[in-house]
């Protein structure tokens, strides 16, 4: 969309439990047990342990990757450039968020009332 804002404030993810991975024709909804809940529409490159970044934009792919980190917790956030977010989770797995649709949401973080679009 117009990239990650310096300002980004995703911490509310820190601390949270991924709970449910739903996939979709071309999106991923993860929910976690903090009443958080993050929708991916974009490029999602997920990293074990050192190892290089699967990257993709399929969801169903994206969705997969996501299965394994099922009832672990999120364990840092870290804004890496205005096109990528990456979210490191528990078992050393980062899972980095790309801004990689120019015309449209990426993805969107939401907790109650505050959602935050990029």
């Amino acid at each position: 969309m117009n990239g990650i804002p310096e300002s980004i404030d995703a911490t509310l993810l820190v601390g949270a439990t991924l709970l449910q991975v739903c996939i979709g024709e071309n999106e991923v909804i993860l929910r976690f047990d903090n009443e958080t809940s993050v929708m991916l529409e974009c490029e999602v490159g997920v990293a074990v342990a050192g190892m290089a970044a699967q990257k993709t934009s399929r969801a169903v792919l994206t969705g997969s990757a996501m299965l394994p980190l099922l009832g672990t917790k999120v364990i840092e956030i870290t804004r890496r450039s205005a096109e990528a977010l990456a979210v490191r989770f528990e078992r050393d797995v980062i899972v980095t968020l790309h801004d990689s649709n120019g015309h449209y949401e990426s993805f969107s973080i939401m907790n109650g009332g505050r959602q935050i679009v990029v």
